[in-house]
């Protein structure tokens, strides 16, 4: 591909475990260290693979969910169909 964004997944936009390897022998001969195929199977995107192999190690997941859950607790209160209905059997 000629371009390829940061968030991108590798495997969603035509990656396999071929080129997988590939990239990885690339990137140990580029950075002159070693990246693990599995790291590239862990962190699919440039930027989070970017983000690893710079030492981040931030929880995104928990962290990310965590934004919602005040997103939607800062919200104006609106009944979600799963609240009327535990509403409704009480």
């Amino acid at each position: 591909m000629p371009r390829v964004s940061a968030g991108e997944n590798f495997f969603e936009i035509g990656g396999h475990s071929l080129a997988t390897a590939q990239v990885q022998a690339r990137l140990t001969a580029s950075l002159g260290r070693d990246v693990s195929i599995v790291d590239l199977f862990r962190f699919p995107t440039v930027r989070a693979l970017a983000a690893h192999l710079d030492g981040e190690r931030r929880t995104a997941g928990p962290e990310r969910a965590a934004r919602r859950i005040a997103a939607r607790q800062a919200r104006p209160s609106s009944r979600r169909p799963y609240q009327a209905r535990q509403e409704n059997k009480e």
